[in-house]
């Protein structure tokens, strides 16, 4: 019969599986954005691809979490468009680095990273700010032309030309007040006001105007500070006190003692009677109360004690005042500098240290380290250590370290401890020290192992010894005068004879504990074990069994 054949087509339907992760088209993504830039600007689109085909390839973005990444925020999980979802100031933070993530929507999901950096630009939100808001000064009618009469700061907290400033007057009289000595680098400018013409108290007894700051953004900023110049008739008041600098610096040791003279301030008055009398206060910067002045002599004595590690320098502000009608004043600043003194020893955290180490100990190992603090700073703070009494062969330490290292072999029958005294001295001058104490005790090492008196025993014995009589003591000796440790001894199954025997472990007396024997010889080893370095020692006991023999 002819084969019978049948077919049928079979379908096989391949399914994705989720082997790639989203993967960006950049490593890094940087964008650049104004500080005033508005909330919900999308300010940088990053973009991932899927090699994975079907529903579970679309890809969701979202930002990894961390301080810099709370101004921004995804407009949709799905769009890659990232916004400003806090305002920006440059001059609190400039730049921002955070991480993103896109990750596709398989099960579990598959996802990678990105970096984004966002630098913040400045724009001309700050400012200029001078250094008073206001100025008040009194000039005489003599005055001469070229006198400076004051000096402007001011300061802009923008960066670049934002910060770059200017100065101007809203009204100079004709001329008759000029601006000069300009100075500005971005961020700080100052400037002086001068006299540029004659005053005349009778034509005119007083001016006022603004001095002001103008920064060079777009849109410029400003800051406008009152000037107000009264004249003085000549026949009245007619000078101001004068001081021969703005600013003074002193330095004094933070061991100063009370009452002491710190500095003089002079100020110089050319009027006569009381109208030349100048008198001095302090008017800021004395905090603690550490300074006072002498009124009329114009000496700084100190009041409170100094300690440099709380408080290292001092910005104190002075008026100096005549007596006249009205008073005339003059400012003068005294910068001073509180100067570190050796006042605080090293201090080491034990005054008594115990140590235990073996006689073996190698030379040059550490076997402990000895620190101290110094509170000072500087070379007032640079400690050495040294080993000032004690065995000074046996042991070093290190003069930087303060490790204490074996200098020579240690021998425990020589000296079973040793006391040191280390000191640790500052750089200071003079130097302070402080001093601890070291005791090292040494224990004692095995020298030799543990020695029979001979290394073959004899021994005969009868058929029918009884049980549990010591038969001999086996002794061994160490040669170690100090050694304490102690000898232990046991057989070794040579053969089956043996264990018919025993041997007490701390006292060496063999003994018979099974009586059935054959007469012959047997060959027992006896072990002596001292100190775990060495190997135990031996010896061979050789025992005559005889049927009516006389035990030795």
């Amino acid at each position: 019969t002819a084969p019978r054949t049948s077919q049928v087509n079979i379908t096989i339907i391949i399914l994705n599986v989720y082997d790639y992760p989203p993967a960006f088209l950049q490593d890094m993504y940087n964008a650049l954005w104004l500080e005033n830039t508005p909330l919900g600007t999308v300010l940088l689109t990053i973009n991932a691809k899927h090699q994975d085909m079907g529903n579970d390839s679309r890809i969701e973005y979202l930002l990894v979490s961390g301080k810099d990444s709370l101004h921004f925020a995804f407009n949709h999980s799905d769009s890659g468009n990232i916004s400003l979802a806090k305002g920006l100031d440059r001059e609190q933070q400039d730049l921002f680095r955070f991480m993103a993530i896109a990750r596709d929507t398989g099960y579990p999901y598959l996802n990678t990273t990105t970096n984004i950096t966002i630098l913040v630009l400045d724009v001309n939100d700050n400012a200029p700010v001078q250094n008073a808001p206001s100025y008040n000064t009194t000039l005489l009618e003599s005055t001469p032309i070229g006198t400076i009469i004051m000096a402007v700061s001011a300061t802009d907290n923008d960066i670049g030309v934002n910060a770059l400033m200017s100065f101007s007057l809203s009204n100079s009289y004709n001329n008759l007040f000029v601006i000069g000595n300009v100075s500005s680098v971005p961020g700080s400018a100052s400037c002086t006001l001068w006299l540029n013409g004659t005053l005349d108290y009778e034509i005119v007894e007083g001016y006022s105007f603004f001095i002001v700051a103008k920064d060079a953004g777009l849109p410029s900023l400003t800051f406008s500070s009152q000037v107000n110049i009264s004249v003085n008739d000549l026949n009245d008041n007619d000078f101001p006190p004068i001081f021969s600098a703005s600013i003074y610096n002193v330095t004094v040791p933070e061991n100063t003692l009370l009452q002491s003279s710190i500095f003089r301030l002079v100020a110089t008055d050319a009027d006569r009677g009381n109208m030349g009398i100048v008198r001095y206060s302090i008017i800021s910067g004395n905090s603690g109360d550490t300074f006072s002045i002498d009124a009329a002599t114009g000496w700084i004595t100190s009041t409170n004690f100094f300690n440099r590690a709380i408080t290292s320098s001092y910005t104190l502000a002075f008026l100096a005042y005549d007596l006249g009608t009205p008073s005339f004043s003059a400012h003068a600043t005294l910068q001073v500098t509180v100067q570190d003194v050796n006042n605080n020893p090293p201090t080491f955290s034990s005054r008594v240290y115990t140590i235990v180490i073996p006689e073996d100990t190698a030379i040059g190992q550490i076997i402990t380290t000895v620190l101290a603090n110094d509170r000072d700073i500087g070379s007032n703070a640079n400690i050495t250590y040294a080993i000032i009494a004690g065995n000074t062969t046996m042991f070093r330490v290190g003069p930087l370290s303060g490790a204490v290292t074996v200098a020579a072999m240690l021998e425990y029958k020589t000296a079973k401890s040793y006391d040191l005294s280390i000191m640790a001295q500052d750089a200071g001058i003079p130097p302070l020290y402080d001093i601890t104490n070291i005791r090292i005790v040494i224990t004692h090492v095995d020298q030799y192992p543990p020695a029979f008196l001979q290394s073959l025993y004899n021994l005969t014995i009868n058929v029918n010894t009884p049980l549990g009589a010591p038969l001999a003591y086996f002794v061994a000796t160490n040669a170690d005068a100090y050694s304490s440790t102690p000898i232990t001894y046991s057989l070794i199954q040579s053969d089956s004879n043996v264990t018919k025997f025993a041997i007490n472990p701390n006292t060496g007396a063999l003994s018979v504990i099974i009586s059935n024997f054959a007469t012959g010889q047997i060959n027992i080893i006896i072990q002596a074990k001292g100190a775990t370095k060495f190997y135990p020692t031996n010896a061979t006991l050789l025992v005559n069994v005889v049927s009516n023999a006389q035990v030795l």
